[in-house]
């Protein structure tokens, strides 16, 4: 069992307009863009609470050269948003989710072990998006990954090559035009790695 308490208190001050457009090929630093940080507005103050609670399970079973692991958790998270720029007005949003991991992997006596393993993931979001916004959606994902590790007999070296599919949803990106964070949907990583 873990628990895990965060405290996030993100701020956001902004003036916008065409007489803040800077021209990189040409910049001229002295502009009237240029304002003490004092004299900008505050757009955006968000004070934030986490509190998470996980139960967490795993067993990992050895038979011959067979090496199976499994495992399993189940997080409740509840964040408590307190808008500053909106009198304190405040939300709070729960959420739980169920995650897990299973890994098979082969080692043979020569040093080569070829395995496969899939992953679920689970993590409450702390951004902030337009005022008065639905809070975020956690971040999901799954990742499924094969390869082959090669440890030579009597020596501390390890080898691995490894191809992986990651995919994760409910990302957060910053939008330039709203001046806001928001949900970009879903996001897909492939690769190899040596």
């Amino acid at each position: 069992m873990d628990y895990i308490w965060q405290k996030r208190d993100a701020n956001l001050w902004l003036n916008s307009g065409s007489q803040y457009d800077f021209d990189w090929a040409h910049p001229h630093y002295g502009g009237s863009y240029l304002e003490n940080d004092s004299d900008l507005p505050l757009v955006r103050g968000a004070f934030k609470k986490l509190d998470q609670v996980g139960l967490y399970v795993q067993d990992q079973a050895v038979w011959q050269q067979w090496n199976l692991l499994l495992s399993g958790r189940h997080d409740w998270t509840e964040i408590r948003t307190y808008e500053s720029t909106l009198n304190n007005a405040k939300r709070q949003s729960n959420d739980d989710d169920f995650t897990g991991r299973a890994a098979l992997l082969y080692a043979f006596e020569n040093g080569f072990s070829p395995y496969i393993s899939y992953s679920t993931s689970f993590e409450p979001n702390l951004d902030s998006g337009i005022p008065w916004s639905a809070p975020f959606k956690p971040t999901t994902g799954e990742q499924t990954e094969v390869g082959i590790k090669f440890q030579p007999v009597g020596r501390n070296t390890l080898l691995t090559l490894s191809l992986f599919d990651i995919t994760q949803k409910n990302i957060t990106s910053w939008n330039s035009k709203l001046k806001f964070n928001e949900q970009i949907g879903k996001v897909e990583s492939r690769g190899a790695e040596a």
